[in-house]
């Protein structure tokens, strides 16, 4: 996943999730406003917006969720363990 880091680190953090086939960008609009309070992290989840595009092999939605769930925690580790956030999610 591709992760854009937008205000004060020292703020709380809010992590900024799109809907199916969107991108961070949907957030453009409400970055300044929200940067006033938060450290936003703003991600492209895999296989959308500027993150890479593995093969789909997903026959379900079960394995769908399962899947964007395995991505997200990996991105969470590899972010520092990342805990205490807040999140805003689209669609």
């Amino acid at each position: 996943m591709t992760t854009f880091c937008v205000g004060d680190p020292s703020k709380d953090t809010l992590v900024m999730v799109h809907g199916y086939a969107g991108s961070g960008a949907l957030y453009y609009k409400a970055m300044a406003g929200l940067a006033e309070n938060f450290y936003l992290l703003i991600i492209d989840i895999i296989g959308m917006g500027t993150s890479s595009r593995p093969k789909w092999t997903i026959k379900n939605s079960d394995d769908a969720d399962s899947y964007f769930m395995d991505v997200f925690e990996k991105w969470r580790l590899a972010n520092d363990n990342l805990t205490n956030f807040f999140v805003a999610a689209h669609s």
